[in-house]
């Protein structure tokens, strides 16, 4: 196991990581460089975050509330899975 400064090390450089990524994404939109939440500019599309002493998940959440719209853009995801493999990994 980490000990505690070994943890807030990994937590740190995490959010530092992803903060530099969001910011760059939001410059490209010419968004405020502040991430709050990353907006992922697609309607009904969200991205979660999870974290713990094993483990650091991002989860993509399908918030719409029609079942025709869930699915459109499930099958749109599945088409990009491969994308999506690769640019994380």
């Amino acid at each position: 196991m980490y000990k505690r400064e070994e943890k807030r090390a990994i937590r740190l450089r995490f959010w530092d990581g992803f903060k530099g990524f969001s910011s760059r994404k939001r410059r490209r939109k010419r968004l405020s460089p502040k991430w709050t939440g990353d907006n992922t500019g697609i309607k009904h599309l969200n991205l979660k975050f999870h974290f713990d002493e094993k483990e650091a998940l991002v989860c993509i959440d399908i918030v719409a509330g029609d079942l025709d719209k869930r699915i459109a853009l499930y099958e749109k995801l599945e088409s990009l899975k491969k994308i999506l493999e690769d640019a994380v990994g």
